[in-house]
């Protein structure tokens, strides 16, 4: 039966939901692998895909897939917006402002 004061034929109404905290919008420092950080740290340093495959002895394809990864993880849209995002929560440190040298030849 319907508790009473409730109304003809009314249940009582469930209480009325908690409100939520919002999220921390920032990825937790755990978030990525050793892999993937190695990874986005030579992103940021300038390196192509290839660059980073030779560099770390892995093929182009899988730094792709770490890439993939890394922007699934951080909800980046960009190498850049990954990066930004990476460095923002402190899993990478800010990439130097100092301008490069030229870029051996690949091949």
């Amino acid at each position: 039966m319907p508790s009473a004061g409730a109304g003809p034929g009314c249940w009582p109404r469930p209480p009325p939901p908690r409100p939520r905290s919002e999220p921390d919008p920032r990825p937790r420092p755990d978030v990525l692998s050793p892999r993937e950080l190695e990874v986005i740290a030579l992103v940021a340093a300038g390196h192509s895909n290839r660059r980073a495959a030779t560099q770390l002895g892995l093929t182009e394809g899988t730094v792709k897939r770490h890439l993939r990864n890394i922007f699934a993880k951080l909800g980046a849209v960009s190498r850049v917006d990954a990066v930004n995002k990476a460095v923002a929560a402190g899993l990478i440190p800010p990439p130097s402002a100092a301008p490069r040298g030229p870029r051996p030849p690949l091949g």
